[in-house]
C-alpha cells in the first residue's frame, strides 16, 4: 500500500458521490441527488484535508472553487439544472485529473 491509497479511495468515493447525484438530479429525485451531494461535500472535505497535510499531488485549487462558488447561488434559487451542469461538467472532470496526478507519482506497478 502506498501513501496515497486512502486519497484513491476518497476520491473515487467522491466521484461515485457526484455521479450518484447527478443520476438522481438527472431523474428528477432532487431528494435524493441532494442526500448524495451531501456525502460528495463530506469527501471533498477529507479529500482537501488529505492534501493539505501531504501536499502532494497537487489538484487544480484555483479551478476546483471557480467550479464549487457558483453552486450556493444554484441551490438558493433552486437551479436544480445548473447545479447539476456544475457538478458533471466542471467539478467531476477534476476528479479525473486528481487521479492521474496520482498514479503519475505512484511507483507501484499499474493494473
Amino acid at each position: 500500500m502506498n501513501e496515497f491509497t486512502p486519497l484513491c479511495e476518497r476520491n473515487g468515493r467522491f466521484r461515485e458521490s457526484l455521479r450518484s447525484s447527478v443520476g438522481h438530479f438527472r431523474k428528477g429525485e432532487d431528494r435524493s441527488g441532494f442526500d448524495e451531494f451531501l456525502n460528495s461535500l463530506d469527501d471533498l472535505e477529507s479529500i482537501l484535508d488529505y492534501l493539505q497535510c501531504v501536499g502532494e499531488p497537487e489538484i487544480e485549487l484555483e479551478e476546483l472553487l471557480a467550479a464549487l462558488k457558483e453552486l450556493p447561488a444554484y441551490l438558493h434559487g433552486q437551479d436544480v439544472t445548473a447545479l447539476t451542469d456544475a457538478l458533471e461538467f466542471a467539478v467531476y472532470p477534476l476528479t479525473e485529473k486528481w487521479i492521474g496526478g496520482v498514479t503519475e507519482n505512484d511507483d507501484s506497478p499499474k493494473r
